[in-house]
């Protein structure tokens, strides 16, 4: 079968640092970007939360043994540039609609593992009612976000962490701008016009008395 996870192009150096193995041993993977709307990855794959619906996927050829299981991994050391989302937020989606794909029941498990600055927001199935299992427990320098399904039908789209990044101070700032310094500005502004009209109209007196 084709294995085809999807990425967001906001990720930085993936393709140079992605490896997949299956029972360790290293497989040959492609990335391409493709059209999701209105095709056969539409049904299986959350683009509705990126700007666009195209997405960079990485693509790998597995063959499954008949009455056996297999272990597969892939990992890479990609990062994601802040800056972009500066007074914004930064949302890390994890697409779990592929399970969809199989017919009946699935046993999943998805974990983050966040180090340092931890998010400020995450799915958590007692929000959005979907039939996960959610926990979160402590690792070394970090937590980890956990995601699991037993045997179940999965009906969620995604699973994800989100960071703010709006800067508080310069929200409240320009709250006080508005309220404090822009009828002040207006008043000024009202003040200098009538001001000016009367100097003009001083100096069409003075032409008309000489």
């Amino acid at each position: 079968m084709t294995l085809a996870a999807p990425f967001s192009a906001d990720f930085k150096n993936l393709e140079t640092t992605c490896v997949i193995k299956l029972k360790d041993n290293e497989i040959p993977f492609e990335f391409d970007e493709i059209e999701i709307d209105g095709n056969l990855w539409d049904e299986y794959f959350t683009w509705r939360f990126t700007e666009s619906s195209n997405r960079k996927c990485l693509f790998a050829f597995i063959e499954f043994p008949g009455f056996d299981s297999i272990e597969l991994e892939y990992y890479f050391d990609a990062y994601i540039n802040i800056k972009d989302y500066q007074n914004s937020v930064l949302e890390i989606f994890y697409d779990v609609g592929t399970s969809r794909a199989w017919n009946g029941t699935i046993t999943e498990r998805v974990e983050f593992n966040v180090y340092r600055k931890q998010p400020d927001s995450y799915s958590n199935s007692s929000n959005d009612f979907y039939n996960y299992n959610f926990v979160i427990y402590d690792i070394e320098d970090g937590q980890s976000y956990v995601w699991e399904w037993k045997n179940d039908v999965i009906n969620t789209d995604c699973v994800y962490i989100s960071y703010s990044y709006t800067s508080y101070w310069r929200y409240m700032f320009g709250k006080f701008f508005v309220i404090i310094f822009l009828p002040v500005g207006l008043l000024i502004l009202i003040i200098i016009v009538v001001f000016l009209r009367r100097r003009r109209r001083r100096k069409i007196k003075e032409n008309f008395m000489d």
